[in-house]
């Protein structure tokens, strides 16, 4: 499947191939701002006259880093939005002659709605899939590996939060998962439905004003818009509910640590962890936690 839908790639090649790169060296730079950042606040505490002009460097350095990721996301977000909506294209195109060649007991068989739904929505979808490929597949697990292993270089106690907050929100997305994509299909289902009422009035407006059948119409779309807007509002009440979720695991992850981190400091000068260290850390965590749930929402989106 995956094959047959790279074909659809054709004419955007360059772009798709273009934007990992792009993405890929974003995430080096992002990698590296971190521990630039924790160098500068340990720099700061001990700032003279010698250091004085070090860290001013190291600001200008920080600030160019920051412009830099700014441009190469720019560009690499364009890249993408460009080639999704062109492999987007290719797909509807092809599915708009699959639909030309169908026999006529196919057409039978097959809901005119359900066609509807294929054309627009799930193409959609699949168009958002392959938008995410090609960012989240490159800069999620090499961000959630390389912030995972500068979080240990940097201190091995505090990163064994990492051992109960990683398999925590895994669960969490997983189980979020097998609510969702039921509630997802029975939402689908009930766009097709919605599509073929639409459809019936359309086509047999003249039949239902010759007969007088207005009000029953408006009923019967009454009650499958209502269905509709029932179905999709369970769906993203659960979606609403998993950000939240994440959140709070997400800051008290951030407390846990920064306590932790303070005791280190204060009580064990042995352990060599420093006040631009533990910066560094928490936003290490950041990164491993915001690359691993984009990680998993994408597989999500794929499961969908």
């Amino acid at each position: 499947m995956f094959k047959k839908l790279l074909s659809f790639v054709k004419g955007y090649r360059i772009l798709s191939i273009l934007t990992p790169i792009l993405v890929f060296v974003d995430a080096i730079i992002e990698i590296r701002l971190p521990k630039l950042m924790g160098n500068i606040v340990n720099m700061l505490y001990t700032v003279d006259a010698n250091n004085k002009h070090e860290l001013n460097m190291k600001l200008l350095q920080m600030l160019g880093f920051c412009f830099l990721t700014l441009v190469i996301g720019y560009i690499a977000s364009r890249c993408s939005a460009i080639s999704s909506m062109g492999f987007g294209a290719n797909l509807r195109r092809a599915l708009f002659n699959k639909v030309q060649d169908l026999s006529f007991e196919n057409i039978d068989k097959i809901k005119i709605s359900s066609l509807i739904t294929r054309m627009t929505s799930d193409a959609n979808m699949i168009q958002s899939m392959f938008s995410s490929a090609l960012v989240t597949f490159v800069k999620g697990p090499y961000i959630l590996i390389l912030a995972l292993v500068e979080a240990i270089r940097i201190s091995s106690k505090l990163s064994g939060i990492f051992y109960v907050i990683v398999p925590t929100i895994i669960i969490v997305l997983v189980a979020m998962g097998f609510i969702l994509v039921p509630l997802f299909k029975e939402m689908l289902e009930k766009t097709d439905k919605f599509n073929g009422v639409i459809r019936g009035n359309i086509n047999g407006i003249r039949v239902v004003k010759s007969f007088v059948r207005e009000d029953h119409e408006k009923e019967k779309f009454e009650e499958i818009n209502t269905s509709l807007a029932k179905a999709n509002i369970r769906a993203q009440r659960m979606v609403l509910m998993l950000s939240p979720s994440l959140m709070i695991i997400i800051y008290a992850c951030m407390v846990l640590t920064l306590y932790r981190g303070s005791k280190l400091i204060l009580f064990e000068p042995e352990s060599g962890l420093t006040i631009g260290e533990l910066s560094a850390f928490t936003s290490y965590i950041s990164q491993v936690i915001s690359s691993l749930m984009t990680v998993l929402m994408a597989f999500m989106t794929i499961v969908m």
